[in-house]
């Protein structure tokens, strides 16, 4: 089963270069923006998976871990991410496959590499986290296709 998800996450992966349905999910109290494109959501009956995007109201480093894009000038800011998640929905876990950072011209800052899902931390989010609506939104949303 692992093995024909991986070729469906590359999918996934692929299809984010495309994306354009991006719907806004929450706001926090402290102004941060999640959004999904329900488009990506994508399904192999043990994992759910889509990509979010999340903007920051403040600017901030590279997240400590990430590979930094070596030709972009140091000092550049990420303004937002996107991920690729995916949920383990019947043991309600959630684990990040893919992640990259943008600065506010949209130049790539950094990413964490796509992951395969046996190597994937997958864990119980905190309630009312980033993390939580993800999982909400894997396990409740209906596929598209």
């Amino acid at each position: 089963m692992k093995a024909i998800l991986i070729p469906i996450l590359l999918f996934a992966a692929a299809a984010n270069a495309v994306a354009s349905g991006w719907t806004k999910l929450a706001t926090a109290q402290n102004g941060t923006v999640l959004m999904v494109d329900g488009e990506s959501l994508i399904s192999d009956g043990n994992y759910r998976s889509a990509w979010f995007k999340l903007i920051e109201p403040q600017v901030s480093d590279l997240p400590e871990g990430v590979t930094p894009n070596v030709s972009v000038p140091p000092g550049l800011k990420v303004a937002y991410s996107k991920s690729l998640a995916s949920a383990r929905c019947t043991k309600r876990r959630i684990g990040l496959l893919q992640a990259v950072y943008y600065g506010a011209d949209d130049t790539v800052l950094g990413e964490l590499p796509l992951q395969r899902v046996a190597r994937v931390d997958f864990t119980e989010p905190l309630p009312n986290t980033v993390e939580d609506a993800e999982l909400e939104y894997l396990c409740k949303a209906p596929l598209a296709r």
